[in-house]
């Protein structure tokens, strides 16, 4: 084997669909029955569409997904400004499904159920011992990717240097809401019930709409219980509160821990690259994971199909993984972590959605925003309110 890839999320389907694709031999791991249930916000935005696209994949993705025409987000104090956008809704587990589908048929072998549960490097080569159907089996590769998700306790396990506190929360439910809600947006609060948070309703087809809400830490305070933000969401935010009105549990809300703004773990070590949320893919700010999770996938499986041809595998031979990832996304993540520090003052995030609200060229903006022509700071910094402060 050339490359054992860990995890079966959109990073891990990536990067073997990739690496296959160049002639690599790819074994997938995923310790749950594939396609997995994950918790997510099920949306993709352009930068998903765009990495879809670039993989040959985005038709088939588009036919069995839920179009919207952009986002509503909703200001501290409730205000609406609708930002245009084409965007998809479709359920991960499906995603994942597609993602997965495209890998094997490119070559790689994807082993369900399979747990990676011992590692080592031993006659120049990777030894990855992995549990399936209560057996340990061994399997060698020049390169290991992993692309596991915010488990810390995996990443301790290939001896990955990390952060051990994820640095959000989030949770999400399906619910089938009455026949007169409207599926053509999406819909995001960041209304003062679930701050210093945010909160999401999105459609995926058939009345059926993924409810979900998310916090972040490191504000220096604790957080409060996710739980609590998702009850005050229903009951405290007014449009919210009404689309849910009658609405249908199709399942148990489930929570899951995120690594945000790329501060998750090492990118690298001897035979290692790691891809996706375990390095922080996804972003503060927004909770938009999916996107950039394929992005980092697709940047690791250059620098190990680059290893493979050189025969090089050292942590130094890795090394421009992460300076690639730092050159392309580095500055985007430091624009949403800043804008996700101005969530502390809602009466300004308030002024902007007041004045966007009134203004086609801030509208104009967030669209760029949603589309990655513009980075968040364009309207959430000093210089983003002096702009509001006077555009048309």
């Amino acid at each position: 084997m050339d490359v054992v890839v860990v995890g079966g999320g959109p990073s891990g389907a990536v990067a073997a669909l990739q690496l296959a694709r160049t002639g690599a031999r790819v074994a997938l791991l995923e310790k749950e029955a594939l396609p997995r249930t994950k918790v997510c916000g099920d949306a993709l935005i352009p930068d998903s569409l765009a990495v879809l696209s670039s993989l040959g994949l985005l038709d088939r993705v588009s036919a069995e997904a839920r179009p919207a025409r952009g986002i509503r987000i909703y200001a501290p104090g409730g205000r609406p400004v609708d930002v245009e956008g084409t965007c998809l809704c479709l359920p991960r587990q499906r995603l994942d499904g597609i993602l997965l589908q495209a890998a094997e048929e490119a070559g790689a072998r994807i082993l369900s159920g399979a747990e990676g549960v011992g590692y080592e490097v031993e006659d120049g080569r990777a030894r990855l011992e992995m549990r399936r159907g209560g057996r340990v089996e061994s399997l060698t590769a020049q390169l290991v990717v992993l692309a596991t998700g915010a488990s810390s306790k995996v990443l301790a396990r290939f001896g990955i240097p990390h952060r051990s506190e994820p640095s959000a929360l989030a949770l999400r439910g399906y619910y089938r809401l009455r026949p007169d809600v409207p599926e053509d947006l999406l819909h995001i609060w960041y209304e003062r019930p679930v701050l210093p948070g945010y909160a999401w309703i999105f459609p995926v087809g058939d009345h059926v709409f993924n409810v979900g809400a998310g916090i972040f830490r490191g504000s220096g305070r604790a957080p409060p219980n996710l739980r609590e933000v998702f009850e005050r969401f229903r009951r405290e935010c007014g449009r919210a509160g009404e689309m849910l009105e009658g609405a249908t549990p199709l399942e148990p809300l489930r929570g899951a821990p995120l690594r945000t703004n790329l501060q998750g773990s090492e990118m690298v070590a001897d035979r290692i690259l790691v891809t996706g949320e375990a390095i922080g893919s996804t972003f503060p700010f927004s909770g938009e994971g999916i996107g950039k999770a394929m992005e980092t996938a697709l940047l690791a499986a250059h620098t190990g199909t680059e290893a493979l041809a050189a025969g090089r595998f050292g942590a130094r031979d890795l090394a421009g993984y992460p300076q690639a990832v730092a050159e392309r996304l580095g500055s985007k993540f430091s624009h949403y972590a800043a804008a996700e520090r101005w969530l502390r003052f809602p009466a300004i995030v308030n002024l902007v959605a007041w004045r966007a609200a009134r203004s086609r060229e801030l509208r104009r903006i967030l669209s760029d925003i949603l589309n990655e022509r513009r980075d968040p700071t364009d309207l959430l910094s000093l210089a983003g309110f002096a702009r509001a402060a006077f555009a048309h």
